[in-house]
């Protein structure tokens, strides 16, 4: 099965779910889960846009994470400043990469946006070194509006 074929099957599982009406969070936690399994990422999870520049933890799976992300730092910072996926290849070579944890090797962040403004990031780490290409932020940047669109339909 490629990875295109096990993101299809993420979103056709995560679309089932979206039906019920619960609150956003819990949809981004069975989300995170769903991602975790399919594809055994060491760390999956959302940081939110709650306070002026800077990223809260929200739902996730895996190891304790950093709590609190300022905008422009960091990986999730950046991508959350600059409305933009990243991929990181090599973590080690990312300049003021924030090491929560010293088992990932390369990362993806996708941000979702609102009226020009991050909504919230989806960070995803994986221990294998040029894990993430193209294939993932495409799929993971679908998800993200669906979560983004339910959010803001349900005022939540």
């Amino acid at each position: 099965m490629t990875k295109r074929d096990q993101y299809g099957q993420v979103h056709t599982q995560f679309e089932a779910l979206l039906i019920e009406p619960l609150p956003t969070h819990v949809h981004m936690a069975n989300l995170c889960a769903m991602l975790k399994k399919e594809f055994g990422f060491f760390w999956v999870g959302f940081y939110m846009h709650q306070h002026e520049q800077q990223l809260t933890i929200g739902p996730y799976q895996g190891e304790l994470p950093c709590f609190f992300i300022p905008f422009g730092k960091g990986v999730c910072g950046n991508a959350a400043l600059e409305g933009k996926t990243v991929i990181v290849p090599n973590v080690a070579q990312y300049p003021g990469y924030i090491a929560c944890h010293p088992e990932p090797r390369s990362e993806i962040v996708v941000p979702a946006m609102w009226q020009g403004e991050c909504a919230f990031v989806l960070d995803i780490d994986h221990i294998e070194a040029n894990y993430f290409d193209m294939v993932d932020a495409e799929m993971l940047e679908m998800l993200c509006k669906k979560v983004l669109t339910y959010m803001m339909e349900n005022h939540d």
